[in-house]
């Protein structure tokens, strides 16, 4: 934007001192008005024990694995047929993702080989003193 004649261009100290002023009032009118925290609507929990209907694989599919703890993820390859089972995968960087996002990008690590079958059991079977409960996520 053009100057109008006769009126000097800012100085570096002046250009600085405007800057300063608008980033103390910003500063300032977030300090006024708090901000109200996100609110998250309460997971759903299904424990590994009891009679509980479980959810349909949809339903499962687009909760995080901490809506599911004390239950096991039975992965198995599709390259190499290897199953692998994961424990107390609520406690890891992916227990908040949706499970549909974190089977999206599983990988083998022997094989680099994608899930073909995937399912949340309550416990393992022979070892289990309850019945085990499945919820299929993938495969048949």
């Amino acid at each position: 934007m053009p100057k109008p004649l006769g009126e000097r261009p800012m100085t570096s100290a002046e250009r600085a001192a405007r800057h300063r002023a608008r980033v103390k009032a910003a500063a300032e009118a977030e300090l006024r008005a708090p901000a109200a925290p996100p609110v998250r609507p309460p997971v759903l929990v299904w424990p590994p024990y009891g009679d509980d209907p479980l959810p349909s694989r949809a339903e499962a599919l687009a909760l995080p694995i901490t809506a599911f703890p004390g239950w096991f993820v039975c992965i198995q390859c599709e390259r190499c047929g290897d199953t692998r089972v994961v424990v107390n995968a609520g406690h890891s960087p992916w227990g908040r993702i949706p499970l549909v996002y974190s089977l999206r990008r599983m990988r083998h690590a022997g094989c680099g080989g994608e899930p073909s079958r995937v399912e949340l059991r309550s416990g393992i079977e022979g070892v289990s003193s309850h019945p085990v409960r499945r919820i299929v996520l993938r495969g048949g």
